[in-house]
């Protein structure tokens, strides 16, 4: 018998790509803050939003990883 380790659901890499997107986002927003000293509001807020896309994805990609993996192994 096989198993997989690896979930067969490719829902998943839409997630990570949209995870990845927002780092980045982020990334580019603290360049520009760091760059544009003394701290402005409005370059925190787009960062703020950026990091509350990214937990958003975060939340969903947990979500989807609860209900679609199971462990192979016996616990005991």
């Amino acid at each position: 018998m096989r198993f997989r380790l690896i979930p067969r659901d490719n829902g998943f890499y839409p997630l990570f790509e949209q995870q990845a997107s927002a780092a980045v986002d982020m990334s580019v927003q603290l360049g520009k803050l760091m760059a544009s000293l003394p701290i402005k509001p409005d370059r925190v807020e787009t960062i703020v939003a950026a990091e509350r896309a990214g937990d958003e994805v975060m939340r969903l990609v947990r979500s989807r990883l609860e209900t679609s993996i199971v462990t192979p192994f016996d616990r005991e």
